[in-house]
């Protein structure tokens, strides 16, 4: 009987490898013949079932390499790519750029807080610019802040200087009041909710909402935002003018995710051709991530003070600061309605700012049903709740999607509070209060009156 190619191969490599391996080769040699017959017998029966081109198949591809010769490039490929993804966010980081050149590394503070690392801000006046030379601390950028009439000098300081005493028994006395950690800031939303396994759940038109509004009048209105860059060619952006200035360092990862989905909520309550003046502050964390430095702050607050804007959106939450608190104190003197998300940490978190400074309104979320996001935080910041559960918005690559998170319920109450402003031009308003007109419409959930999850009520705009 004739063997096909692949048997005769396999046969020949037996033989061989058993002359090869044999310390006695003669009395091997005796017995080659029974033994490679009780291998290629079993060859012989599957030839005569399948196709000799099958089988030629299957022993000649193990060429190919095996399994555990694809471990390291699959796991270096998974490491990249999903672990970034699931990366707890308050989780220090080393951020890279597209050459994988590290361009800032990130330390969790002894207060738990999350900073850039061994960087401190100060504020100073420009005679105090000439003792930071001299000084073992070194200045990486500085800034005048119009809003304060003050510089903003960003400082790294040594290993050994990295505590707050320490850096303050260095500084001048004027200075010690004026001094904060560069801390980051993290953005309030997810494109999609999870289950109590941590499993992605679904979205359906049946848990997705819009919350688009007739806008109050016809009046184009102007907004700013404090957040990542934007997608301005976005379809559902169209009706809106985008005016962008981006603060971050050129060699940071941008991200256009979040702050394209909170533009694309903040279109749902503004009159056609409506500005939105954006300081883009956020760099890319990870995937999933967007970070924003107290420096990158402090300075896109400055340049929208600038922007003459009479409300801005902060969907981003993080530590208190003295130097984001006086900026915060700053533009609220000017008139400037603020309004931030209360954040995403969860019921028992401790407050998160800016939304727990008295100047500004802080948000929290709730679905379509006006029940209250599970993981929005509660307390005395909480002024007001909004649409913020599988919202649809904007996405980038000119896609749309369910968002959830208080960073998307702010903006629908901020956008709402821009336009009501233009239309009420020329009348008295009180900053930091709900006015009367969208108090109006709260829907009282929790307890009476006021209540530390809902705030003063849940606003349900009718569409």
């Amino acid at each position: 009987m004739k063997l096909s190619l692949s048997t005769k191969l396999l046969s020949r490599s037996l033989i061989a490898a058993a002359v090869v391996l044999s310390p006695i080769s003669l009395v091997n040699a005796q017995v080659l013949p029974s033994v490679t017959r009780s291998v290629t017998q079993p060859i012989e029966d599957l030839t005569r079932r399948l196709p000799a081109n099958r089988v030629t198949e299957r022993l000649i591809r193990p060429e190919k390499p095996a399994l555990p010769e694809l471990l390291p490039a699959l796991t270096s490929t998974l490491t990249a790519d999903l672990s970034n993804a699931l990366l707890p966010v308050k989780q220090a980081i080393s951020v890279v750029d597209s050459l994988q050149h590290t361009v800032l590394r990130e330390e969790i503070t002894p207060q738990g807080e999350l900073a850039i690392a061994r960087e401190w801000v100060v504020y100073a006046s420009e005679a105090d610019l000439a003792w930071f030379e001299q000084s073992p601390f070194s200045v990486t950028k500085q800034r005048y802040v119009s809003l304060l009439d003050s510089w903003l000098v960003n400082i790294q300081v040594p290993d050994a200087f990295n505590s707050l005493n320490r850096i303050k028994a260095a500084l001048p006395a004027h200075l010690q009041s004026q001094l904060g950690r560069n801390h980051v800031y993290l953005t309030q939303s997810n494109p999609a909710e999870a289950n109590e396994e941590g499993a992605a759940v679904k979205e359906s038109a049946a848990t997705t909402s819009s919350v688009e509004t007739k806008p109050l009048c016809e009046t184009p209105a102007r907004i700013g935002m404090l957040d990542s860059a934007i997608e301005d060619t976005h379809p559902l952006l169209s009706t809106l003018q985008v005016r962008e200035h981006t603060f971050i360092d050129a060699s940071l990862p941008l991200s256009r995710a979040h702050g394209t989905a909170v533009a694309g909520i903040l279109q749902q309550h503004l009159a056609h051709n409506s500005q939105v003046v954006n300081a883009a502050v956020f760099y890319a964390r990870t995937q999933v991530s967007q970070g924003a430095s107290l420096f990158d702050l402090v300075s896109g607050l400055d340049w929208l003070a600038s922007q003459q804007v009479p409300v801005i959106n902060m969907s981003l939450t993080g530590p208190d600061n003295p130097l984001l608190a006086k900026a915060i104190a700053g533009l609220s003197s000017k008139g400037v309605t603020l309004i931030a998300a209360v954040g995403n940490a969860g019921p028992a978190a401790p407050p998160l700012f800016p939304a727990a400074y008295p100047d500004v309104i802080g948000v929290s979320a709730v679905d379509a049903q006006g029940n209250i996001y599970r993981w929005a935080n509660q307390g005395e910041q909480v002024a007001l709740s909004a649409p913020g559960v599988s919202v649809l918005t904007a996405r980038v690559k000119g896609e749309t999607g369910p968002e959830t998170g208080t960073s998307i319920a702010s903006p629908a109450v901020a956008g709402w509070l821009a336009q009501w402003r233009t239309c009420q031009s020329g009348s008295d308003t009180t900053q930091t209060a709900i006015p009367p007109a969208l108090r109006q419409q709260l829907q009282d959930k929790g307890e009476p009156g006021w209540d530390p999850v809902f705030g003063e009520g849940a606003w349900l705009p009718a569409k």
